[in-house]
C-alpha cells in the first residue's frame, strides 16, 4: 500500500504491536506481555461481520512507540488521531485528593508526552505542546474523552472534553488545527462532530515540535488517586496523521470504513451515499443488521423478525434541473446547504426531505 506523506502511524493492535505505515512498532513495558480481546465488528465496505482483536489495557501494561515525525506538514500544524475504544463501565467521579471537591476519575488511553510521579502526583515533564487523551467520568451513566495539551514546560494548560457517550465500543477522532484563519480542537464520537473549541495560537509551536514518544495506557496527569484502571478495556486501529481537516470526510470515513479511508495515497475517489430507512419499531426491540439484495432491503430485529423493503421507494425521479427546484427543498440545519449545479444536486453533510 502507498500511504499519504502525512500519515504518521497505523497500529491495528489486532494481535500485533506493529505499525503499518513506518514500522514504528509499539514496545511493551518491562515484564509486560501483550494480551488481546476478541470482538465482532461489521465491515461496511465488505458487507460482512468480522472477528477482530483489540489490545487489552490492563493494570501495569504500558506500551510506547518512538515516533519522531512531527505534525506540521507545511505552514500549518494539524493533528488527526482516531481509534476504536471499548469501555465496559462508567468511570464515575470522586473527591479531589487535595481540595475535596468533586472531580472526574480518569483513565489514561493515548499520549505523546513524558511524565514523572512524585508524592502522589503525576507531572508532565520537559514538554511543550505534548498532549494526553484520556477517558473521564461524565455522569453516573456516561463517560467522555478528554484532550489535554501542554502550553509550556508544565502540566496541561488547555483541556477539552467530548460529548458524553454510553460505555461500550466507541470510535474516537481527535483533530487539532492551527492555520492562518482558525485555531481549534475538536473531539468527534462515533463519526459525529463534537464541539469546536478555540485553541490558543501559542500552543502551535510546541505541538509541532514535541519529540516525546507515543504511549498507550501509561500517561495521565494530576493526582494519581484519581487515575483508575478498568481491566476489560481495549483499543484497536490507532491512527495518527498530520493533516486534520475542518470537514466531516475524515471522521465519517474513518469511523465507517477504517483507516485506509484517510491514509491511502493515489486511491480512487470513492464516495459513499447512505439512504435513511424509516419504519415502526417497538421500544423493546432493536435493529441488529441491515443488508441489501438487488433492489430489496432487509432489516433484522432483535425479536427474530426480518423486515423487507422494496423498490417502490425509487418510483419517483427528481432531476433538479434548475435553481428553483432546490429552493423548495427542506434541508437539515447541519452541514453545507444543498447547492444546485448543472450536473444535479450537490450535498455535503446535509439531509434533504423530498
Amino acid at each position: 500500500m502507498a500511504y499519504e506523506t502525512t500519515a504518521r502511524g497505523w497500529w491495528k493492535l489486532d494481535q500485533s504491536l506493529e505499525d503499518e505505515v513506518a514500522s514504528v512498532d509499539f514496545v511493551a513495558g518491562s515484564g509486560v506481555t501483550a494480551a488481546y480481546q476478541r470482538f465482532r465488528q461489521f465491515n461496511l465496505s465488505a458487507d460482512t461481520l468480522e472477528t477482530r482483536y483489540g489490545l487489552l489495557l490492563e493494570s501495569g501494561s504500558t506500551y510506547s512507540a518512538s515516533l519522531s515525525s512531527g505534525f506540521k506538514p507545511g505552514a500549518d500544524y494539524t493533528l488527526a488521531m482516531g481509534f476504536w475504544y471499548y469501555s465496559p463501565n462508567t468511570i464515575g467521579r470522586t473527591r479531589h485528593a487535595v481540595t475535596r471537591e468533586t472531580t472526574p476519575q480518569i483513565v489514561p488511553i493515548v499520549a505523546k508526552a513524558n511524565s514523572t510521579i512524585s508524592l502522589g502526583e503525576e507531572t508532565i515533564t520537559a514538554g511543550q505542546g505534548e498532549w494526553i487523551v484520556s477517558e473521564v467520568g461524565y455522569s453516573r451513566t456516561q463517560n467522555a474523552i478528554q484532550l489535554a495539551v501542554c502550553g509550556a514546560n508544565d502540566d496541561p494548560t488547555d483541556i477539552y472534553i467530548s460529548e458524553p457517550y454510553t460505555p461500550g465500543l466507541t470510535h474516537v477522532f481527535v483533530t487539532v488545527i492551527f492555520t492562518a484563519t482558525s485555531n481549534y480542537a475538536r473531539i468527534d464520537i462515533n463519526g459525529e462532530f463534537g464541539e469546536q473549541h478555540t485553541a490558543l495560537a501559542s500552543l502551535e509551536a510546541g505541538m509541532a515540535s514535541t519529540v516525546a514518544p507515543v504511549s498507550v495506557n501509561s500517561i495521565g496527569f494530576g493526582q494519581t488517586a484519581h487515575e483508575i484502571v478498568d481491566e476489560d478495556r481495549y483499543i484497536s486501529d490507532l491512527v495518527l496523521k498530520a493533516n486534520g481537516t475542518t470537514n466531516s470526510a475524515q471522521t465519517v470515513g474513518l469511523a465507517r470504513f477504517g483507516p485506509t479511508a484517510i491514509l491511502l495515497a493515489n486511491s480512487d475517489d470513492t464516495r459513499h451515499t447512505f439512504l435513511g430507512i424509516g419504519y415502526d419499531q417497538p421500544e423493546t426491540v432493536t435493529t441488529t443488521q441491515v443488508f441489501g439484495e438487488g433492489s430489496h432491503i432487509f432489516v433484522a430485529r432483535s425479536n427474530g423478525e426480518i423486515l423487507e423493503g422494496f423498490k417502490p421507494i425509487w418510483s419517483n425521479d427528481y432531476t433538479f434541473s434548475n435553481k428553483n427546484s432546490v429552493s423548495r427543498l427542506t434541508a437539515s440545519q447541519t452541514g453545507v446547504p444543498p447547492e444546485w449545479t448543472p450536473g444535479g444536486l450537490k450535498l455535503q453533510g446535509t439531509t434533504i426531505r423530498i
